[in-house]
């Protein structure tokens, strides 16, 4: 009987316990944003949703304030190493040449990606 009762409490105890891991692994893994570079491919060219896309900034291709008036324009570089071109209104952020890696948040009009936002990771 001693057994028995011993038993049910870890029953109290663990299964409850092992609930909450796996609701915390899935929260975790699932509703957190990753912070893993993103890709251009899944982006339709036709469509203007704007997307939100983690890049590395492409340092070697300097900024250009001059193509488009009020825009400026730089190089990012995505998780399968395409590389294109990102156009803001107006100047980015302050630091971005020196972040690890940036996220544009736009849609594509002709072979530019057209930033509404671009924010530092």
């Amino acid at each position: 009987m001693a057994k028995k009762q011993k038993a049910a409490n870890y029953q109290k105890f663990v299964i409850p316990g092992l609930l909450l891991i796996i609701v915390g692994i899935v929260i975790v893994t699932y509703f957190l944003p990753g912070r893993d570079l993103g890709t251009f491919d899944n982006i339709d060219p036709n469509a203007h949703l704007n997307k939100e896309v983690r890049v590395v900034l492409d340092k070697s291709f300097p900024f250009d304030t001059n193509s488009q008036p009020g825009k400026t324009i730089f190089r990012v570089i995505d998780r399968k190493g395409n590389k294109v071109m990102v156009a803001v209104e107006g100047v980015p952020p302050a630091g971005m040449t020196q972040a690890e890696t940036i996220v544009v948040i736009g849609h594509f009009h002709h072979k530019i990606f057209d930033a509404i936002e671009v924010k530092l990771d």
